[in-house]
């Protein structure tokens, strides 16, 4: 069996449940894909575990003192999802 798990990686609690995912996947014999977006490629860490990671770039979430700024509009700094190419044969399309 083979997944493709995509993890949003903004905050680390996400990533720190997917390091638990992928512990007991590959226990399993299950053979995974990670996609990690949200914040700079530079800014992850510990992600051994995951070995042939992917990167991309993707929506990210703009607060403005812990409170989300969608009540003002859609934040200037959003970025649509870059996932084109990520899973063959499939492509995503900005709307």
């Amino acid at each position: 069996m083979k997944i493709f798990y995509g993890v949003q990686g903004t905050g680390n609690g996400h990533i720190a449940r997917a390091r638990m995912m992928a512990k007991e996947l590959e226990l399993a014999g299950i053979e995974t894909t990670f996609l990690f977006s949200g914040r700079a490629t530079d800014g992850y860490f510990d992600m051994d575990v995951f070995k042939d990671y992917q990167l991309r770039t993707g929506l990210t979430f703009i607060t403005n003192h812990g409170e989300d700024r969608k009540k003002e509009g859609p934040p200037r700094r959003w970025r649509a999802a870059a996932f084109a190419g990520a899973i063959p044969g499939r492509s995503v399309k900005a709307q």
